[in-house]
C-alpha cells in the first residue's frame, strides 16, 4: 500500500439480499403511486349536464386501473369546465368511484353595464356554455358603447369530436368610438376622434397536448371603415378638423401557445398561465403587411386561508402602418383611473396586481374586497417603455354568485399616480382579470 493511501473495506452483499432490497424499493414506489382499480363510476347531481361530459373530463373509464394523481387530475378537469359550483368524489373499498356534482346555472342572459375611462358600455344578449348539457357554447350579444351599436354571434366546442381539440367561430359587426389623446404630454388633450366600423370573422382551433400545454392556430378577417358621423360633441368641441384613417382590409393568420394551468375552486383560482400569440397581418389593399406579437401571464395564489393574490402581466408589439392596429389602453379594461383609449402606441407593457379578500362568504353569495395596483407603459418607440405612461392604486368590491356561471359584479375606485385625467370610478361584470 502506498504511503498516504486509505484502505476501504467493502462488505460483500449476497445476491439474494440484494434482490430482496430491490423488491422492497419497487414495492414502496408502487405504494407511492397508489393505483386504484376503478370498477364502476357513479355520477349524481348532474341534472342538466350529460354524464358523458363528466366521464370524458375524467380521462379514464370503469374497469381501468388509475393512479391517484390521474384521478385527482380528472376531478380537476371537471372543475375547470366551470359548469359546477362544487365537485366531490369518493372511492370505496370495492373500487366504486362516486362523483357528486352541484351544477351552476349556465343559461346566462347578458346584461352588462360598465363605466370607465369616460365611456359607458351596455351589453345585452344571451349565451350558454353548456347547450343541451353537452359542454358546447352558443351566444349572441348586442353592445352599445357610448352612442355606438355593435353585435356578435359565436360558437365554441372545446371538445370537438370528443377529443381534447377545440374550435371557436365568431362573427362580429362592430362600431367602436376612438378618442385620440395627446401622447407623451402631461396635458389631458384630445387630438382626434372617429368611429371605426368593423366586419370581423374569426376561426380558431386549439389542441391540448397535456394539462399544461395547449397549441392554437387561427384565422381572422377584418374589414375596417371609418366615419365621424357619430362622434360626440365632447370631441368636436376640442378638435376643429377631424382626420379619418384610410379604410383597410386585413387577413390574419396566427399561432398561439399556452403553458401552465389555472385551476378553479368555486369562485377562487390557483395556478399560472403563460399565453403567447404571433400573427401576420396580410393586407388586401395597398397597405403593407405587418407582424404582431402578444404575451400574457396570469398568476393566482390562495393565501391567508381564502384570500387570493392575483397578478396579470402583458406585453406586445407590432409594426403596423395603420394606427387602428396600435395598442389602445385605458380605464375600461387595462389601467383603472384613466379614460378609455387614453394611451396608444406600437409597443406596450402592462401590470395589474390585486389582493382579493372575502368579507362575507356563504354558498349562495360572496362579498369580496379588493386592493389593486395598475401600471402601464405605451409608446411608438421601444426605448421609451422604461417610463410608466399610467399608474394607479385603488380599492374595490365584488359581489359573487358562486352558483351562477361567472357572475361577478365589480366596483373600483382608482387614485392616479401618473398624468392628469378625470376618471376614478370603474365598474362592470366579472373580475378585471
Amino acid at each position: 500500500m502506498q504511503e498516504g493511501a486509505i484502505a476501504v473495506s467493502i462488505p460483500f452483499v449476497p445476491l439474494s439480499k440484494l434482490l430482496i432490497f430491490l423488491t422492497l424499493v419497487m414495492g414502496f414506489k408502487s405504494v407511492a403511486a397508489m393505483e386504484l382499480q376503478i370498477k364502476e363510476i357513479h355520477i349524481k347531481g348532474n341534472h342538466r349536464t350529460e354524464s358523458f361530459v363528466i366521464e370524458r373530463e375524467l380521462g379514464f373509464k370503469s374497469g381501468e386501473r388509475v393512479a391517484q394523481d390521474d384521478l385527482e387530475l380528472g376531478i380537476s378537469n371537471i372543475r375547470n369546465t366551470n359548469l359546477f359550483s362544487s365537485i366531490n368524489y369518493d372511492v370505496n373499498a370495492d373500487g366504486e368511484l362516486s362523483i357528486l356534482a352541484e351544477e351552476r346555472w349556465t343559461t346566462i342572459p347578458i346584461f352588462k353595464f360598465s363605466s370607465g375611462g369616460g365611456v359607458d358600455q351596455t351589453i345585452a344578449g344571451v349565451y350558454d356554455p353548456n347547450v343541451f348539457g353537452k359542454y358546447i357554447e352558443l351566444g349572441t350579444q348586442y353592445e352599445k358603447l357610448g352612442d355606438i351599436e355593435s353585435g356578435v354571434i359565436w360558437f365554441k366546442n372545446p371538445r370537438l369530436f370528443n377529443q381534447r381539440t377545440g374550435i371557436d367561430v365568431q362573427f362580429w359587426e362592430t362600431n367602436r368610438l376612438r378618442t385620440i389623446y395627446a401622447q407623451n404630454s402631461e396635458d389631458f388633450e384630445i387630438e382626434n376622434g372617429f368611429v371605426r366600423e368593423r366586419t370581423k370573422f374569426y376561426l380558431g382551433l386549439m389542441h391540448e397536448w397535456s394539462p399544461r400545454l395547449v397549441t392554437k392556430m387561427f384565422y381572422e378577417y377584418n374589414d375596417d371603415r371609418f366615419s365621424n358621423e357619430l362622434v360626440g360633441d365632447e370631441i368636436r368641441d376640442e378638435v376643429t378638423d377631424l382626420i379619418l384613417p384610410e379604410s383597410t382590409m386585413y387577413h390574419f393568420v396566427g399561432l398561439g401557445l399556452d403553458l401552465g394551468r389555472i385551476n378553479y375552486h368555486s369562485y377562487r383560482q390557483d395556478g399560472s398561465l403563460l399565453s403567447i400569440d404571433l400573427k401576420e397581418g396580410i393586407s388586401s389593399g395597398e397597405e403593407r403587411n405587418f407582424t404582431q406579437f402578444d404575451l400574457e401571464f396570469n398568476h393566482y395564489k390562495t393565501i391567508w386561508g381564502r384570500s387570493t393574490f392575483a397578478q396579470r402581466f402583458m406585453l406586445g408589439f407590432n409594426d403596423s402602418p395603420a394606427k387602428e392596429y396600435y395598442y389602445y389602453l385605458g380605464g375600461l379594461d387595462k389601467v383603472r383611473g384613466y379614460s378609455d383609449n387614453r394611451f396608444l402606441g406600437r409597443f406596450f407593457w402592462l401590470s395589474n396586481t390585486e389582493l382579493r379578500k372575502p368579507v362575507v362568504e356563504n354558498p349562495n353569495y360572496v362579498l369580496q374586497a379588493t386592493g389593486f395596483l395598475d401600471l402601464a407603459s405605451v409608446d411608438t418607440k421601444f426605448s421609451n417603455l422604461a417610463d410608466a405612461s399610467g399608474a394607479s392604486v385603488g380599492v374595490g368590491i365584488r359581489i359573487i354568485l358562486p352558483k351562477v356561471y361567472r357572475f361577478v359584479l365589480r366596483l373600483d375606485y382608482a387614485y392616479r399616480l401618473v398624468d392628469e385625467d378625470d376618471q376614478n370610478i370603474s365598474f362592470g361584470v366579472q373580475q378585471f382579470f
